[in-house]
């Protein structure tokens, strides 16, 4: 698992963020699968989900639905050009 360190000011705003049911997390998720069929080439299929899940004054998920569903992460396909 990995541990990230924040500064004061991050955690301050953080903090302040949700005391005012205004924080929102953003999850994101990108992997490759590999596709194997017999007598073809082998390929490795990208996939970028994200969703954004609203979180209340007590720290808990926040709305009626408590369901979390990934979208699809459009990527910009101009800077691949560059």
């Amino acid at each position: 698992m990995d541990h990230v360190d924040s500064s004061q000011k991050i955690e301050e705003a953080l903090t302040r963020a949700i005391s005012n049911g205004k924080a929102e997390l953003k999850v994101e998720l990108s992997t490759k699968i590999l596709c194997k069929t017999w007598c073809i080439k082998s390929k490795h299929h990208g996939i970028n989900l994200r969703a954004s899940i609203p979180v209340g004054a007590d720290g808990k998920i926040s709305g009626k639905n408590k369901e979390i569903k990934l979208s699809k992460k459009w990527i910009s396909r101009a800077t691949r050009f560059l």
